[in-house]
């Protein structure tokens, strides 16, 4: 559902900081950990990437994920320091776009 403020967003000023980070570790179960903007590890992130370990997941896969996560809480922390009166969902439409028929949408 598209709005009339959503044609008041400017996205070329919205600006994404380099913030956090995933590290690779030594530690064969648990290849990489995502820390958030302080260098602490997040620990729900650290259960989601150890539950697709448990799976068999390759390690390239909780890379992908782990990247895709930070990118997500990156764009969640730009959008909240951007204006609070949008829900982060209607800013990630910005980034994901929904197609109509979605129940998201």
């Amino acid at each position: 559902m598209i709005r009339e403020e959503d044609d008041l967003r400017d996205l070329a000023t919205v600006v994404v900081p380099i913030a956090g980070a995933l590290r690779s570790t030594d530690d064969p179960w648990e290849p990489y950990r995502l820390h958030d903007v302080s260098g602490r590890v997040v620990p729900s992130v650290s259960v989601y990437l150890n539950d697709l370990q448990a799976a068999g997941r390759a390690a390239a896969t909780q890379r992908s994920y782990g990247m895709d996560l930070l990118r997500w809480f990156r764009f969640l922390l730009c959008t909240s320091q951007v204006g609070a009166s949008t829900s982060a969902v209607a800013r990630g439409h910005d980034v994901v776009p929904m197609p109509a028929s979605s129940a998201y949408a």
